[in-house]
C-alpha cells in the first residue's frame, strides 16, 4: 500500500512541476495563444505571399491593351514592356508602349519607343500617324508636317493633319478643300465626324454678310476645341488674340483649350481676362468655378459656379452635379442631397445617380424615410432594374426592416446574379437577423466578387468583424 502511495505521490508532484512551468513559461504560452490564432484567422484576412508568374508574349499584350482600356495606363506600359522583352523583333509592344506614354505626357519615351516601332516596320503609316501627333502635343507642328510630307501618303488621316496645318498658315481655303476630300474619302466615322465638325464652321460663317476673317478664325478655334484639337485651336487662338486682345470669345476658347490640357494656371488667366471684359456671362462663371475647383480652390469654385447658376447656365444638370460633389466634399450633406435631388429632377434615366443621395440621407443624415422615399421613386422609373431593388432593400435596411429588405434582395440577385452591393447587402441583413453562418457566407460572396473594389473591401471588413465575435 505505502508502494502505491509513494507512486501516486511522484506522479502528483510531476504535474505540479509541469504546471508550474507552463504557467511562469510565458513564451510558452504566448507561442500558444499565437498558434491559436493563425489556426483561425478567417479566409478573408488571409494574404499569400506574393508569387512569380509567368506569361506569354500574346497573355502579355492582352494584359496590356485590358489595363490600356480600363486607363491603368502604368499597368499597361509594364505589360508592354514585357512583351517586348520576350520578343524585342516585335513592332507592336513599341507602338503601344509610345500611345500610352502620349496620355502620360512622358513625350520623349513616347518618341524613342515610336521610332523604335517604325525600324521594324518602316512603312506602317498608324506607326507615322502616331509619331506626328506626339510632335502636335509638344506644339512641334513643323515636325509633324515633315514627316507627312516625306511620306507622300494619300492616307485621308494624313490629309485631315495637313489640313489643320494649312489652317495654321492662315490657308484657310486649302483646308476646306482638304477636309471635303478626307470626308469624302474615308470610311472612318471618327474622322468624318471631326471633319463635318470643322466644315460646319465654314457653313455658319457664310451666314454672316461681310464677316471678318478674324471670326472665321475663331468659329474653326471653337471647331478644333470640339474634336479636341487643343493645341492647334490655341495656336490659331494666340494669333487671334495678338491681333484682338479684348476679344472675350477667344479668351474663354483658349481657357477652355487649357483646361482640357490641364494647364490649370494658364487656363484661369484666360478666364479671368474673359471675366474681366464681360463678368455676366453664365460660361464664364461656370469655367472660372471648374478651374478653380481643379486648383483646389474651394471656395472661389463655390462661388463662381453658384454665380453661373443663377444666371441661367445651361445645361444646369452638369453645374449641380458639380455643386453637389463639392458640397459633398465640404461635408455640407443638406446642400450636397438638394442638389443632387435637383439632378434627379432634371434627369433620372440612369439609376446609379439615385445611389448618392440614398448613401447621404442613410449615412449622413440619419433619414432612412427620406432614403426610402427616393429609392421608390428608383423602382418607379427602374422598375426591372436590379440595383432599383437594391436601392429599396439597403432603405430598408437603415430602417432595420430585414425581411423586407431580404425580399427585395432576392429579386435583385436574381435579376443580376453579379450585382456585387446586393450580396453584400443580403450580409447584412442575416448579420442583422443574427444568422452568423449566412452572414459570412454572403460577405465572402460579395467580397470573391470584386477583392479590389470599394464594397469588396467593406464586405471583408464585415466578415472579419463577424467572424472575431
Amino acid at each position: 500500500m505505502s508502494k502505491i502511495i509513494k507512486i501516486l505521490l511522484g506522479i502528483f508532484i510531476i504535474l505540479v512541476l509541469v504546471l508550474g512551468y507552463l504557467i511562469l513559461n510565458t513564451d510558452f504560452l504566448t507561442n500558444l495563444q499565437n498558434t491559436k490564432t493563425e489556426e483561425t484567422l478567417p479566409p478573408l484576412a488571409e494574404k499569400d505571399p506574393p508569387k512569380e508568374v509567368y506569361y506569354t508574349y500574346e497573355e502579355r499584350m492582352e494584359r496590356g491593351y485590358y489595363y490600356a482600356n480600363n486607363a491603368f495606363l502604368s499597368l499597361a506600359i509594364n505589360e508592354f514592356t514585357k512583351a517586348s522583352q520576350i520578343h524585342p523583333e516585335f513592332a507592336e509592344p513599341y507602338f503601344e508602349l509610345g500611345k500610352n506614354h502620349i496620355f502620360l505626357k512622358n513625350f520623349e519615351k513616347a518618341q524613342l519607343n515610336i521610332e523604335k516601332a517604325l525600324e521594324i516596320q518602316p512603312q506602317n503609316e498608324e506607326f507615322l500617324i502616331y509619331l506626328a501627333k506626339n510632335h502636335i502635343k509638344q506644339s512641334e507642328f513643323e515636325k509633324a508636317k515633315a514627316l507627312f510630307l516625306e511620306n507622300n501618303s494619300v492616307n485621308p488621316e494624313i490629309n485631315y493633319y495637313l489640313a489643320l496645318f494649312d489652317l495654321l498658315a492662315n490657308d484657310n481655303e486649302s483646308a476646306k478643300n482638304k477636309f471635303k476630300q478626307v470626308s469624302d474619302s474615308t470610311d472612318d466615322a471618327k474622322l468624318k465626324e471631326k471633319t463635318a465638325n470643322l466644315l460646319n464652321s465654314y457653313d455658319e460663317f457664310s451666314l454672316f454678310k461681310g464677316g471678318k476673317a478674324i471670326h472665321l478664325r475663331t468659329l474653326l478655334a471653337k471647331s478644333l476645341n470640339q474634336v479636341e484639337e487643343y493645341e492647334i485651336s490655341l495656336a490659331i487662338l494666340k494669333e487671334i488674340l495678338k491681333e484682338k486682345n479684348d476679344y472675350r470669345d477667344a479668351w474663354i476658347l483658349a481657357g477652355y483649350a487649357y483646361l482640357s490640357l490641364e494647364s490649370y494656371e494658364f487656363a484661369l488667366d484666360s478666364f479671368r481676362k474673359a471675366y474681366d471684359l464681360d463678368s455676366e456671362k453664365p460660361e464664364t462663371q461656370y469655367f472660372l468655378g471648374l478651374t478653380y475647383l481643379e486648383i483646389g480652390q474651394t471656395e472661389d469654385a463655390l462661388t463662381y459656379l453658384n454665380i453661373a447658376l443663377k444666371n441661367g447656365f445651361e445645361p444646369q444638370i452638369q453645374i449641380k452635379q458639380k455643386l453637389g460633389d463639392l458640397y459633398l466634399a465640404k461635408k455640407d450633406y443638406n446642400k450636397a442631397v438638394q442638389m443632387l435631388e435637383e439632378v434627379l429632377q432634371l434627369n433620372d434615366q440612369n439609376v446609379n445617380t439615385f445611389i448618392r443621395p440614398i448613401w447621404i440621407y442613410l449615412d449622413f443624415l440619419n433619414d432612412p424615410d427620406k432614403a426610402l422615399e427616393l429609392s421608390q421613386k428608383a423602382y418607379k422609373a427602374h422598375p426591372n432594374n436590379a440595383m432599383a431593388f437594391n436601392l429599396l432593400a439597403w432603405s430598408h435596411l437603415g430602417k432595420n426592416e430585414y425581411l423586407k429588405a431580404e425580399e427585395y434582395l432576392q429579386k435583385a440577385t436574381s435579376l443580376d446574379p453579379n450585382l456585387q452591393a446586393a450580396w453584400y447587402n443580403l450580409g447584412r441583413v442575416y448579420e442583422g437577423l443574427a444568422q452568423k453562418e449566412k452572414a459570412l457566407e454572403h460577405y465572402q460572396k460579395a467580397y470573391e466578387m470584386g477583392k479590389d473594389s470599394p464594397i469588396g473591401n467593406i464586405a471583408a471588413k464585415a466578415y472579419n468583424e463577424l467572424y472575431s465575435e
